[in-house]
């Protein structure tokens, strides 16, 4: 079995032909986008690829602006499905 990266994982699922009109919806915080990791280049290159994400028909991506107010959840994932979908915290 192939081994995809990260990236290629991402757009074998927002690009595969719709079966059933699945959207994919992404919430990240604004300081996600302002906290440096490694150089320029790569800064320039993660918001290049989310520039490239958010023109797919099927993502939509949200940003949490820094100064609202944010309540912690349980869990860092939830997926919706008709209904809630349960996931187990990992500790």
């Amino acid at each position: 079995m192939q081994r995809l990266s990260r990236f290629s994982r991402i757009d074998a699922i927002a690009t595969r032909p719709v079966v059933r009109s699945h959207r994919f919806h992404f919430v990240i915080a604004e300081q996600a986008l302002r906290t440096t990791v490694g150089d320029n280049d790569i800064m320039i290159g993660q918001l290049d690829r989310l520039l490239i994400a958010m023109s797919l028909p099927r993502v939509v991506l949200g940003i949490v602006p820094a100064d609202t107010e944010y309540l912690v959840p349980q869990s860092n994932c939830c997926m919706f499905d008709r209904r809630k979908v349960p996931l187990e915290r990992m500790r």
